[in-house]
């Protein structure tokens, strides 16, 4: 601050600003930018913003422009005065005065400054985004900006219970965000329509989150719309999406809907910047609006509507997908030396093929790592293991060495590789990495070069995939079958064991009560036959389905009788038995005990 003495009226008005923006706190200038504002009422509204930033010449005119023509939506204001000053020759102090007719609502002006005064922060902190932000604001027209805001209005005035002024900060960004095309080749009902469902979506999801905060929400609206483009009238479906996440890490965006969508229509695309975005503050409510048309450019009929609105909504639930941090652990050499030696132990004569075992390493960022050994015969026709994977840049020979003699003292050799492979290739539709399929990719690309090898550590998961296959092509249920949610089910049976060797018939009726419980609403369906109880359950939290297993535990049942299901799908916990046995005492007793 200025000293006290021989103060000049310039220093005077600064040092009132400097205390007007930091009140009663300490000054602290490391926080620069600072932005704030005041409203008198007299016989009109008085309106004074000030500011605090390092010096930059172009900043009083950033400054100036964006109040003088975006503090009230669709027409300018009149600058009473505007005080500018270097202080202590670092930084800039700015004041900007306005004087507003009573008639206007302040009230939307207010809103509209909360939305303004962050933008007003990040053009004083860089040229570049002030210039961006001026920009942006000079190309929406007034006239459709005119529009909108008279279209909120009224809704804001007609409908005060579900509309609120803050409705004009949303107004603000969607005029920001999307181009001046997008708004000249959709009507202005359309643009209109996308800030105020998106608004209203944002808080019936805020309501319904309060309520569960570990349920997932999600809403989907489709409509229905035209754009005009230079070969006139283009017909496209618009897509309302609203979601909560659950934990860190998740993401949803305009590829997730793509790929929801792709299930049931493979040719489609987005329609070039139509994607626009509203979040909530924390970020944990998502809702956006985007368009997307056939590759054949017909549009949607009301059949293909329908389907989406029936089966779209839980595809997309499926779809969020999890940010997984990078694994990495160091390879244990004691297990590559035993299983080196157990390959070893697997070749007696000159003839045998190749014995391999294949172990998933870790995953950084887009990558896979595989530790792959490799014990084989070494014979006349012998070529080098180097020239064999020459120029195979994702494979990386790590160790060769010769480990013992035949029945016929031929050289055996082990061979210790390190194989990369790209997990996009990889994604599920949930985006997460299926490994079994990537393991495939190692085998088949080993089998490419070494021709026929023994998987020796591959056997058990071979087995369940050609029982998983089996039970797909046993189901024969049309497009009901969800695939992702069908092979977590699979996977989710224990003992591990049991999925070799299970029998179809019994599996078929465990899954299609299962399926019984994931779409109706109910917590618990069960069937008895001859041979067994199949029971599916939900649990509520993870306190019930412990106090369910400790229930089935004091049962004493033989692993060998009693087969379950633990699948965690969302905020839901979904548990299921197969306890075979032809003893009706024993199945009642177990359905009391639940």
């Amino acid at each position: 601050m200025f000293s006290v003495d021989e103060l000049t009226n310039e220093q005077i008005i600064v040092n009132d600003i400097i205390k007007n923006i930091f009140k009663d706190y300490e000054i602290n200038l490391n926080s620069i930018p600072i932005v704030n504002y005041s409203i008198l009422k007299n016989s009109s509204y008085i309106i004074s913003i000030n500011s605090i930033s390092l010096f930059r010449y172009d900043s009083i005119k950033f400054f100036y422009e964006i109040i003088s023509r975006w503090l009230i939506f669709g027409s300018k204001v009149d600058v009473e005065s505007l005080f500018t000053s270097k202080y202590e020759n670092t930084y800039l102090v700015m004041k900007v005065v306005i004087s507003i007719n009573s008639q206007i609502d302040v009230s939307s002006i207010e809103a509209n400054l909360l939305y303004l005064i962050s933008e007003i922060k990040i053009g004083l902190n860089s040229v570049y985004h002030s210039k961006k932000i001026l920009e942006m604001k000079n190309i929406s027209s007034d006239e459709t900006a005119a529009f909108i805001r008279d279209r909120l209005a009224y809704l804001v005035d007609r409908f005060p219970n579900i509309f609120d002024y803050d409705i004009f900060i949303l107004m603000q960004k969607f005029l920001i965000s999307t181009t001046d095309e997008f708004r000249k080749a959709r009507v202005h009902l359309l643009s209109s329509r996308v800030i105020y469902t998106l608004y209203v979506m944002l808080k019936q999801l805020s309501d319904e989150v309060v309520k569960n905060p570990k349920k997932r929400y999600l809403s989907l609206r489709l409509i229905r719309s035209k754009v005009c483009t230079l070969f006139g009238e283009k017909d496209v479906l618009g897509f309302f999406v609203g979601l909560n996440f659950l934990k860190k890490g998740e993401l949803f965006d305009k590829k997730h809907l793509k790929k929801g969508v792709s299930k049931y229509f493979s040719d489609i695309s987005i329609v070039e910047d139509s994607y626009f975005v509203n979040c909530s503050n924390d970020g944990n409510l998502l809702t956006f609006y985007m368009e997307i048309t056939k590759g054949d450019g017909k549009s949607f009929t009301f059949n293909e509507i329908n389907l989406l609105k029936n089966k779209l909504r839980r595809e997309l639930q499926g779809c969020v997908e999890s940010l997984v941090r990078p694994v990495f652990m160091p390879r244990n050499e004691e297990e590559v030396m035993k299983y080196t030696v157990t390959l070893s132990n697997q070749i007696k004569l000159a003839r045998d093929i190749p014995q391999i075992v294949i172990m998933f390493d870790g995953q950084i960022e887009s990558e896979l790592f595989f530790t792959v050994i490799i014990v084989r015969v070494i014979l006349d026709n012998y070529t080098p293991i180097n020239e064999i994977f020459d120029y195979d840049d994702d494979v990386i020979i790590e160790k060769v060495k010769k480990i013992g003699l035949t029945n016929k003292a031929y050289n055996k050799e082990a061979s210790i590789l390190k194989i990369h492979l790209y997990s996009t290739t990889f994604l599920r539709d949930d985006f997460s990495v299926d490994l079994y399929n990537a393991r495939q990719a190692v085998l088949g690309k080993l089998k490419d070069r070494l021709g026929d090898v023994r998987d020796y550590n591959g056997g058990m998961i071979a087995k369940q995939m050609e029982v998983f296959l089996s039970f797909k092509e046993f189901l024969h249920i049309d497009n009901d079958i969800d695939n992702n949610i069908l092979e977590i089910f699979f996977h989710s049976l224990y003992p591990i064991e049991q999925r070799c060797f299970i029998q179809l018939e019994y599996l078929k009726i465990f899954y299609m009560l299962f399926h019984k419980l994931l779409n109706d609403d109910i917590q618990k369906v069960y069937k008895k036959d001859d041979n067994a109880l199949y029971l599916c359950m939900k649990a509520n939290g993870r306190k019930e389905k412990k106090e369910i297993l400790t229930a089935i535990r004091s049962l004493k049942i033989p692993t060998q009788q009693l087969i379950k299901l633990y699948m965690p799908i969302n905020s839901n916990i979904f548990l299921g038995f197969i306890y075979f046995t032809d003893s009706k005492i024993d199945k009642d007793l177990f359905l009391q005990k639940l």
